[in-house]
């Protein structure tokens, strides 16, 4: 096969694991697809090295699966390590680095946290809207995250 010559066995299990990890995610068979998200995680630390990009891509994968389980500090766990690389890597203002923030954010939601996840929100917003603009698609979603938690916080109020 000419793409396992070209990128090497370890990297082709590594791009396909992934995906099988969010066919498992879609299904619902969440302990299939942290499995899956896990051994690329692992596989993309040997070849790359652990500060690369496709590793916080990785990380985010298990975050994200750990989420659908209810498992908010691991997922939070896994989302800073993302969040770390994508500042080293990539810099503060980085769409990547926002997308971190927002995870986060998220996270902390999740959680209950609110006055945390307003802060990560409104620091994911902040870059966002500077480096792709107020009507991008990525600004609009951390808009909503906002609003969302803003309507959380009215309703608590009320």
């Amino acid at each position: 096969m000419r793409v396992v010559k070209y990128l090497g066995r370890v990297s082709l299990v590594s791009f396909y694991n992934p995906n099988l990890g969010r066919v498992f995610q879609g299904q619902g068979q969440y302990a299939a697809a942290q499995r899956y998200f896990e051994q690329a995680l692992a596989i993309r630390k040997r070849v790359l090295g652990s500060d690369h990009p496709s590793i916080a891509g990785s990380l985010t994968n298990v975050a994200s699966v750990l989420i659908e389980q209810g498992q908010y500090a691991a997922a939070q766990r896994y989302f800073e390590q993302a969040l770390a690389i994508h500042e080293r890597v990539l810099g503060p203002d980085h769409p990547d680095t926002a997308r971190s923030l927002n995870n986060l954010g998220g996270t902390f939601q999740l959680e209950g946290r609110y006055a945390e996840a307003q802060r990560y929100f409104e620091q994911a917003l902040a870059i966002h809207e500077r480096v792709l603009g107020p009507d991008h698609p990525f600004t609009r979603i951390v808009q909503r995250n906002l609003a969302s938690l803003a309507d959380r916080n009215q309703e608590g109020q009320a």
